[in-house]
């Protein structure tokens, strides 16, 4: 799910059964997996994680039962996620911590993100160039989409920006169209 620029995150997640993120932008809750950022457009996607229909189409109001979070544009990532038992990500928006299936890109730097994802180092820190075996990845948000991504030991998205392939289960759309993407989440095929 994604939080339009102009308002702070109002997001209400559950993923693994525990609920996510509190409605500040600065401050998201643990126990989430994934986020994007969407700066310029409100969150159109429709989301299931785990089974469950994920996230409503008002930008301020987003549904619990989904895996996905979003940090406001104009501060860095500051963001604890818990991915399968393990906490995540760093409140420095340069570095990201391991174990975790959560990352963020701060709208102003390239991709520096390292990841774990069932036990995978993920994501290069060239933001055209994102490894294997992760199951999340961000566009750094003055180019396309060029991402590949493995995740469930499946190849992951096209280097097209409106054409996202399945078998992941978190991605990010080029900032300046809406978010279409496909995942796959635990055998689900996920968002619109």
């Amino acid at each position: 799910m994604v939080q339009h620029r102009s308002v702070p995150a109002e997001i209400t997640a559950k993923a693994q059964g525990q609920t996510g993120l509190s409605r500040d932008r600065t401050s998201l809750a643990q126990d989430t997996t994934s986020m994007v950022q969407h700066r310029s457009v409100p969150a159109q996607i429709t989301a299931k994680a785990q089974g469950q229909t994920g996230l409503s189409r008002d930008r301020t109001s987003l549904a619990q039962d989904t895996t996905l979070m979003v940090q406001h544009r104009s501060v860095p990532a500051q963001i604890t996620a818990k991915a399968q038992g393990q906490t995540g990500l760093s409140r420095d928006r340069t570095s990201l911590a391991q174990d975790t299936t959560s990352m963020v890109q701060h709208r102003s730097v390239p991709a520096q993100i390292t990841a774990k994802a069932h036990g995978q180092t993920g994501l290069s820190r060239d933001r055209t160039s994102l490894a294997q075996d992760t199951t999340l990845m961000v566009q750094h948000r003055s180019v396309p989409a060029q991402i590949t991504a493995k995740a469930h030991g499946q190849t992951g998205l096209s280097r097209d920006h409106t054409s996202l392939a399945q078998d992941t289960t978190s991605m990010v759309q080029h900032r300046s169209v809406l978010a279409q993407i496909s995942a796959k989440a635990h055998g689900q095929t996920g968002l619109r």
